[in-house]
């Protein structure tokens, strides 16, 4: 997706809180802003808002903690995020198990996960207690699960592309879900080749034990989000032969529409006034839509 004026000021955000969560000092920081600054007024019409983000993440480690040390400067948030929802599991369970819909529950639970996004939203503002325990309360402002659950109903192989360390958990229990209604689907999990930002890696979905419930790969993207060109080839080859694919979270719907892949469902929570204005839905609903080969216009919106 295209850079829009919104993308500016949210950049240099998630810039200055990195620089502050690896404990850099104000003319450090003061540095990585300017550069950061720099790189944003000198880039073209082919760079991402993906690409800068991670292009600062590489320009801070490279400064300051040398180009070879593993670079992770959400690692602690990632693992207390974890930590947090990994104890609410049994009720996240138990709320599906007692639905009269455990699987569109189980979408709920997911889609309300996609808030522990800590490059759209201050982490310092995400309270993941609270929006545990008010889930209920956030609406769909659009929801295709008829076209997902007749498409899994004939599906043989489902891609599920991850998002966020700690709303993998939330993942966890729609994959439970999704493997109890369809037994015999093959399902892939996919997470980030790298650290950037809270993004999961390999290391956190076996911390949460996902890997015990489905094959879980890298992608090979080292951005928040799936730049489809810049994965690897063992991943392009699922994505293509896949016959269902649920991507979360915004960052992966930014990198992803457009795709002319069929059967492919975003599962994320809106968090930014241009994003609702392009899907049309309010910022802060819960989104389950369907690709459409990219065609936003035929996105039907409903509120439930």
């Amino acid at each position: 997706m295209r850079f829009f004026n919104e993308c500016y000021p949210c950049i240099l955000r998630q810039a200055l809180t990195t620089a502050n969560l690896v404990g850099l000092n104000e003319s450090q920081a003061q540095t990585v802003m300017h550069a950061a600054m720099e790189y944003l007024l000198k880039k073209n019409d082919k760079i991402l808002p993906l690409h800068i983000v991670t292009w600062i993440n590489t320009y801070i480690r490279n400064a300051y903690f040398g180009s070879e040390q593993m670079f992770d400067p959400y690692r602690d948030l990632k693992r207390h995020s974890n930590d947090i929802v990994l104890q609410y599991m049994p009720r996240l369970e138990e709320m599906v198990r007692s639905s009269l819909s455990p699987l569109e529950t189980a979408i709920r639970i997911a889609a309300v996960g996609n808030i522990i996004d800590f490059g759209a939203r201050d982490y310092k503002s995400v309270d993941i207690i609270h929006e545990i325990e008010n889930m209920e309360n956030v609406n769909f402002g659009i929801y295709h699960y008829k076209s997902l659950f007749k498409n899994l109903c004939r599906a043989k192989r489902l891609l599920y592309i991850g998002d966020n360390a700690g709303e993998i958990v939330f993942d966890k229990v729609l994959v439970r879900e999704i493997k109890k209604d369809f037994p015999a689907l093959d399902i892939t999990f996919a997470v980030r080749e790298r650290p950037i930002l809270n993004d999961a890696t390999i290391e956190d979905a076996r911390f949460v034990g996902l890997d015990r419930e489905v094959t879980v790969i890298s992608s090979g993207s080292v951005y928040p989000g799936t730049i489809l060109e810049e994965t690897n080839e063992a991943f392009r080859e699922l994505f293509a032969s896949a016959d269902v694919i649920i991507a979360k979270g915004q960052g992966n719907f930014e990198s992803l529409n457009g795709s002319a892949k069929e059967n492919l469902f975003y599962l994320f929570r809106v968090k930014c006034d241009r994003i609702a204005a392009i899907i049309g839905a309010k910022n802060g609903s819960l989104v389950l839509y369907e690709n459409n080969s990219g065609i936003l216009s035929q996105v039907v919106r409903v509120e439930k």
